[in-house]
């Protein structure tokens, strides 16, 4: 039989057939650790401890396989290592860091490509898990002097990246770049209704913005739209659309127009001293703020009375032409 590439032929194994040999190195192996490991040396040959391969052996299937340098598997076409298991505990390919100063347990690298790609039909394509205090179970770095991301998720149905936590932030952001954004969310919808960030939450804030740099706003909204649109809008059923306060500082501050849905003008008839003008959610003590809307003499605004979904403004004297009042309505 000839002899294989890179092995030295010695009595013991010339000829024999494969199963021999192997017998015959393990037994060369058992002599060469002497007498004293006579007992483990058995126990290996019975099969009840896996063999070794050393530096230059041939990898052994099934059993545990160490070297003291690395093994390069290298193919010119096709995938370099593939493993494969049917296993539901198992893993198709495992790689553990044992070092003490922490390496990387599996590594991966490509010059045009992807580096590591993970995929599952049921299941999850990647998943990083960690139990040391302040790690990262899944962390993406990004060195390109062009400006690439990251960790990049994306979805056609779903969501692109999912962040979820019991004790912290479920998604967190930060950069050290001016005028860029710890988090940025983009809705490039063709349609009407997308939304670039959205927050929810079932007993909190949706969205929480804060800042400690003086003249800085916590949240900011920008309408960049040609047609007009809005910067910062807030809705409620029942409870405050957008609420402002401040301890030490201004509430609210509006430079430009302001526009209120309940406020306008009513028109007081010739000959009459009074208006009635119904609308939705006034209450008895809602305040009523009213300003005669042209001249008119020594006619003044007397009073201005809510009711249960109304309210009545009344002059102190009866125009002999229609008096147009404007009023503005608190509560």
């Amino acid at each position: 039989m000839s002899q294989e590439p890179g092995t030295a032929s010695t009595d013991m194994t010339s000829g024999q057939p494969a199963t021999d040999r192997k017998h015959s190195r393990r037994a060369l192996f058992a002599g060469a650790v002497g007498a004293g490991a006579g007992a483990v040396a058995a126990t290996v040959l019975a099969g009840a401890q896996p063999a070794s391969a050393a530096n230059g052996d041939n990898v052994i299937l099934g059993q545990v396989n160490t070297a003291s340098a690395t093994t390069t598997i290298s193919t010119s076409s096709g995938t370099g290592l593939t493993g494969t298991t049917s296993d539901s505990s198992g893993a198709g390919v495992s790689g553990l860091d044992e070092s003490s100063s922490g390496g990387i347990g599996v590594s991966g690298g490509s010059t045009n490509g992807i580096a590591v790609a993970g995929s599952s039909t049921n299941g999850t394509g990647v998943l990083g898990t960690t139990s040391g205090n302040g790690q990262n179970a899944v962390e993406g770095d990004d060195t390109s002097s062009g400006g690439g991301a990251g960790v990049s998720g994306s979805s056609a149905h779903g969501f692109g990246v999912a962040g979820d936590s019991t004790n912290g932030h479920g998604v967190q952001g930060t950069t050290s770049g001016t005028g860029q954004a710890g988090v940025a969310g983009f809705d490039t919808s063709s349609g009407l209704g997308g939304a670039g960030v959205i927050g929810g939450s079932t007993n909190g804030t949706g969205v929480q913005g804060s800042t400690t740099g003086n003249g800085q706003a916590g949240v900011a909204g920008v309408d960049a739209s040609s047609g007009g649109g809005t910067g910062v809008s807030g809705t409620s059923t029942h409870g405050t659309g957008v609420q402002a306060a401040s301890s030490a500082g201004i509430a609210l501050a509006v430079t430009g127009k302001v526009t209120f849905s309940r406020s306008g003008t009513a028109t007081v008839a010739a000959g009459k001293t009074s208006v009635t003008v119904t609308l939705a959610k006034v209450t008895t003590s809602s305040m009523i703020l009213a300003t005669i809307q042209q001249t008119a003499g020594k006619i003044a605004v007397s009073s201005a009375v809510s009711h249960s979904g109304s309210f009545t403004i009344s002059l102190t004297a009866a125009p002999t032409t229609k008096l147009k009042v404007a009023y503005f309505i608190i509560g």
